[in-house]
């Protein structure tokens, strides 16, 4: 399991874990809309990486590593959006 708190200020994010969840969430919501979960998303490796490299550059994260990004795609749905408004 990824330590976000733990890991994001060493891939050079200076967020809290719930606001880069958020952020990635937007980012695949605004350019990724065709696929409806990030598990739709996760079956098509070539659209995933574009995804991460997507979110690499609109977030200035070149180390921000793969499993990170779609990490906390997975996350945002876990934890849902009620969770999410309330943070």
């Amino acid at each position: 399991m990824t330590s976000f708190k733990r890991l994001l200020p060493e891939w050079g994010c200076q967020k809290d874990p719930i606001e880069f969840y958020r952020e990635v969430h937007q980012l695949f919501v605004d350019h990724f809309s065709q696929y409806s979960t990030d598990e739709q998303l996760k079956r098509h490796p070539a659209e995933a990486l574009a995804f991460c490299n997507l979110v690499r550059a609109k977030m200035n994260l070149p180390k921000l590593p793969d499993e990170a990004i779609l990490g906390a795609l997975e996350n945002h749905r876990k934890i849902g959006k009620r969770k999410m408004v309330k943070v």
